[in-house]
């Protein structure tokens, strides 16, 4: 019966704590319809940039980049 009720629990909880299937665009990001926020799975790849945006862009470090998409458009910038 101990184990019966430990499977239980444990299955129950695993269904608490499982990943969302969430629809991610070509750089791997998704808006949060709950908090409104955006965020990413997939850190290291980067959408190719088009000649605007390489224009925009200075040369930074990736852990001071800011990522956006707005609509079809990719964006990245250094936060002030």
């Amino acid at each position: 019966m101990p184990k019966i009720l430990f499977l239980l629990s444990i299955t129950s909880v695993s269904f608490l704590v499982s990943a969302h299937g969430g629809g991610l665009n070509a750089q791997g990001c998704h808006n949060e319809r709950k908090t409104g926020g955006y965020h990413c799975h997939r850190g290291s790849s980067v959408a190719p940039q088009t000649a605007t945006q390489r224009q925009l862009l200075p040369s930074i470090s990736s852990t001071e980049i800011c990522k956006i998409t707005i609509g079809t458009e990719y964006y990245e910038f250094k936060p002030s």
